[in-house]
């Protein structure tokens, strides 16, 4: 982050102000294509695993679930 004024913004628990490593391996997909999927039948969003943590638990306040 080259032109954050942390003075004036809150930061808190954000990835990038974070002691957290990440490699691919923990995330369930990587694959972008999945972000371009037509919705469901039913008029849903599709179903995406992209960007989704493998274990979700480990990876602190930032870390999403299902």
């Amino acid at each position: 982050m080259s032109h954050l004024e942390a003075a004036e913004n809150v930061t808190t628990n954000n990835p990038f102000d974070s002691d957290v490593q990440l490699s691919e391996s923990d995330f369930q997909s990587l694959d972008e294509n999945q972000l371009q999927r037509t919705r469901q039948p039913n008029g849903d969003l599709p179903v995406v695993t992209f960007f989704l943590l493998v274990h979700a638990t480990d990876r602190g306040a930032f870390a999403q679930t299902k």
